[in-house]
């Protein structure tokens, strides 16, 4: 008797329960198959359940699991090729069934490899993700496609941000709103792109120290614990550049960075952002940290 290893993904802990009604289902439907008992683990803070089933029932077990919405986790190409006989069947009976074919067809997205590209070359990077995570409709193709343009993408909409900025200062707070938005993304952390969701955060502080008008984006930046931690200490230091340089005319800024910045959240991301800083920065971040201290216990 030969058994095989099936791996389940579950975004959440919630979900536990929808594994366990597609366990129920599944024994009741083949009573007399022999199934392990899941081993757990983890894969970017998301949960893994782990069987081992035999050979003959891995493609019910992935259907079960399918009909449920748990996304399988396809380790091998036996398993995505499973993967895609299972949602492709189920795509075909719910069309069937439930709504017919015209109607699936209006319903179902299709899109080609040069739409793909066209959708990197633009900067739409929420468009490509939104692909690039939905095997179900999409296809392995495109799906594997979505994710070898996701980089490009990414660069793209950084790109486009920044020179929205440089060109049109008006449109800074745009910029700033759109760079975050990636630098927060969490969806990004999957397909590894911590890199340029760094790049993405630190431009944003760039032209929010650049441009005085969006200075006080700078107190957002430095709070908000979505963002990388290098991130949060270099707006931090930015912040401080502009404040010390002459705290009256910048009284202002100062008084809303004394009421706001979060300085128990800026000490915990120097732990990490420390290493990313030159000598220069570490000095004004620690003048800076002191100096809010100060202005904070003397209000």
């Amino acid at each position: 008797m030969q058994f095989e290893t099936v791996s389940f993904v579950l975004e959440k802990k919630s979900e536990i329960e929808e594994v366990r009604r597609a366990l129920s289902e599944f024994k009741t439907e083949y009573p007399g198959v022999r199934l392990s008992k899941p081993k757990f683990g983890e894969l970017s803070k998301k949960m893994i359940l782990t069987f081992k089933v035999e050979s003959e029932y891995v493609t019910p077990l992935i259907a079960s699991f399918t009909r449920h919405y748990i996304k399988v986790l396809a380790t091998t190409n036996k398993i995505k090729k499973k993967v895609l006989e299972v949602t492709s069947t189920y795509v075909e009976t719910l069309a069937r069934h439930d709504k017919g074919w015209n109607e699936l067809k209006i319903e179902q997205p299709k899109v080609t490899v040069s739409e793909l590209e066209l959708y990197a070359k633009e900067g739409n990077y929420e468009k490509v993700v939104k692909i690039a995570g939905d095997l179900i409709h999409y296809g392995e193709t495109i799906v594997e496609k979505a994710k070898d343009v996701l980089e490009i993408s990414l660069q793209r909409a950084i790109e486009r941000a920044i020179k929205e900025a440089e060109t049109n200062s008006g449109k800074g707070g745009k910029s700033i709103n759109d760079l975050i938005k990636i630098a927060s993304d969490s969806k990004l952390k999957v397909y590894n792109k911590i890199s340029l969701m760094q790049t993405a955060g630190l431009s944003a502080v760039n032209i929010a120290e650049k441009f005085p008008k969006y200075n006080y984006e700078l107190i957002k930046i430095s709070n908000n614990s979505h963002l990388h931690n290098i991130v949060n200490v270099k707006a931090f230091v930015a912040l401080g550049k502009i404040i010390l340089s002459d705290p009256e005319k910048y009284s202002v800024e100062l008084n809303a960075a004394v009421k706001m910045i979060n300085i128990r959240w800026i000490e915990i991301a120097n732990d990490v952002g420390y290493k990313s800083m030159n000598d220069t920065e570490r000095k004004i971040f620690s003048e800076f940290l002191d100096f809010l201290k100060k202005e904070r216990s003397n209000s």
